[in-house]
């Protein structure tokens, strides 16, 4: 009895032997061959750069598998000899390889290895610093070039600007605008990267241990931007290399927007750039000019100049044809289109020809009003043609002469209701306004652009609000206080005392005065202008009759507001 109980117990026990053999993966089971442990060794060349590990062939092996400290991925390879390079993102100091032979073609009778592990040590390196940086100013194409001698090993780039942001390269030069960056004194410093450091980062495919580490960064170089003017004219700046904001001067100039505007530049501005390049939806013919003896720009536009005032205007309104006074003066009146047809009355003598008046002042003159259209100077050669083919003596125009007259000579109106014998007469007579407004001769437009001219709805909606705007339609409010602001530095750098109390961005006309910060000392003197409108050369798209206007409704009155093309 015995005997049969320590029989049973014996085979208990191997059975339970058996079953924990089976949870080990890599014990063979009945019938396989475990494959010898690889030995491996690890070749470590400093000057090379390179990391070689190496091991015996294993007998009926025809695989391997490998993994590297630092890295979980299992690797595979059919060689028995690894070039762990280019150099990849691993720290200076101890690492591992361990190496695991496998049978892919008899798998059934040999089971993998046990993983053989070699150890080495890798000595940190950190790339130069790159030196030799060096600036060329270009004047000419207004680039900025910075170079720097290539560093060894370094795969790309950092630079930065005035301590500001990091910005990779590949090249060891960067390129920029001459105007990305404001007159005066800036630094560039750059930093060298090693390969685990790139953008590129380390790829599975890469199977690398380095000890290259990224380089400082380098040490300061300084340029210097300057903002002297261009030989023969007032301006510092290019036509070509137009920007929102840009000071533009009565030499046909341009004066960089971040410049310091001295008394002399100050003196000669006359408008801001408000739009950089041709407007896409411009037709304009420029090489025709819209008054005699020019300006002419010619097929090339550069950029678009909104004025820094409005064009003075004075309305005199007369009750009756005999007063000696007239019952109201006004600055503030502003008619897009007036006739002043007649026809004979039995009963009341001259009176208005109304047909004739309605035909005459509603004829369409203009493109739509669309905010995208930038068609001002199109409009207006298309009134002005008008004006010559129907030569109709007894019309009057005066927004659209006011604005291509702007700088050059000042208009005013005298408006009649009566005639002498009450007759109804309801006249526009333009009439001698004297020198009360000479202060805007200083605003001539130069010969070589497009003279000044009645903007389209467009043209003035971009100029007074939608420059400011981002892709979604809301204000940058920062964008606003600049072009502002640029108003501001003219108002208060000129010398010219009799026109600082027009100069002002446009929206300063048309909104409230509560923009921007109006507790700001510096905004204290201007005048409470609002709730005025914008004379505009474009047909109203709701209404043919009449032109549009841009402003907001109520009883402070109309003006014109010229720009010009450049």
């Amino acid at each position: 009895m015995k005997t049969k109980l320590y029989y049973a117990a014996m085979q208990m026990f191997a059975a339970i032997l058996l079953m924990t053999a089976c949870d080990k993966d890599d014990q063979p089971t009945i019938g396989q061959t475990q494959l010898a442990t690889p030995v491996v060794t690890v070749d470590v060349d400093r000057n090379a750069k390179t990391i070689i590990a190496s091991w015996q062939a294993v007998e009926n092996a025809d695989n391997y598998h490998y993994k590297i400290s630092g890295d979980e991925t299992l690797y595979e390879t059919g060689e028995t000899r690894l070039e762990l390079q280019p150099y990849s993102k691993f720290e200076g100091g101890s690492h591992s390889i361990t190496v695991q032979a496998v049978s892919t073609a008899q798998p059934g009778l040999f089971s993998p290895s046990e993983w053989g592990k070699a150890d080495f040590t890798v000595e940190s390196t950190k790339l130069q610093a790159p030196d030799a940086l060096n600036a060329d100013v270009d004047k000419e194409s207004c680039t900025v070039t910075v170079s720097w001698a290539p560093v060894a090993n370094a795969v790309s780039y950092l630079y930065k600007i005035d301590d500001g942001k990091e910005v990779p390269v590949s090249e060891p030069e960067i390129s920029f605008s001459l105007f990305d960056y404001a007159p005066g004194e800036h630094s560039v410093s750059v930093k060298a990267l090693a390969e685990g450091d790139a953008p590129t980062g380390r790829s599975a495919s890469v199977k690398a241990v380095t000890a290259v580490a990224s380089s400082d960064w380098s040490e300061v170089y300084t340029f210097t931007i300057t903002d002297e003017p261009l030989p023969g004219v007032l301006g510092n700046k290019p036509l070509g290399h137009a920007r929102l904001g840009d000071f533009y001067l009565n030499d046909g100039s341009l004066l960089r927007a971040d410049s310091e505007l001295s008394v002399e530049q100050a003196d000669a501005c006359i408008g801001i750039v408000f739009y950089a390049g041709r407007h896409e939806t411009d037709r304009s013919d420029y090489t025709r000019p819209l008054t005699a003896g020019g300006p002419v720009l010619g097929s090339t536009v550069h950029g678009y100049v909104v004025s820094l005032t409005h064009v003075p205007n004075l309305l005199e309104s007369y009750a009756h044809a005999t007063d000696d006074s007239p019952s109201s003066i006004s600055e503030w009146v502003v008619y897009d289109r007036w006739c002043n047809a007649l026809e004979y009355h039995d009963t009341y003598g001259y009176i208005s020809d109304g047909n004739t008046r309605h035909e005459h002042r509603y004829a369409y003159m203009g493109t739509i009003d669309s905010e995208e259209d930038f068609n001002g100077y199109y409009n207006c050669m298309a009134m002005l043609e008008y004006i010559a083919a129907t030569n109709h003596e007894c019309c009057e125009y005066p927004a659209l002469t006011l604005a291509i007259n702007y700088g050059k000579k000042s208009f005013g109106w005298k408006e009649t209701y009566y005639g002498e014998k009450w007759d109804i007469k309801d006249l526009l007579v333009k009439m001698d306004v004297g020198d009360v407004y000479d202060w805007q001769l200083s605003f001539a437009a130069p010969q070589n652009s497009s003279g000044w001219f009645l903007p389209s709805h467009g043209q003035v909606c971009y100029a007074g609000n939608d420059y400011c705007k981002d892709s979604d339609g809301n204000v940058i409010l920062s964008v606003w206080e600049f072009m502002d602001g640029q108003f501001e530095k003219v108002k208060k750098t000129t010398t010219r005392e009799d026109l600082k109390e027009y100069i002002r961005a446009i929206n300063r006309y048309v909104s409230q005065e509560t923009i921007n910060d109006p507790n700001d000392p510096g905004w204290s003197d201007r005048k409470i202008w609002f709730y005025r409108n914008i004379r505009t050369s474009s047909e109203e798209k709701d209404n043919w009759n009449r032109q549009r206007e841009y402003g907001y409704n109520g009883t402070q009155g109309d003006y014109v507001r010229p720009v010009l093309a450049f």
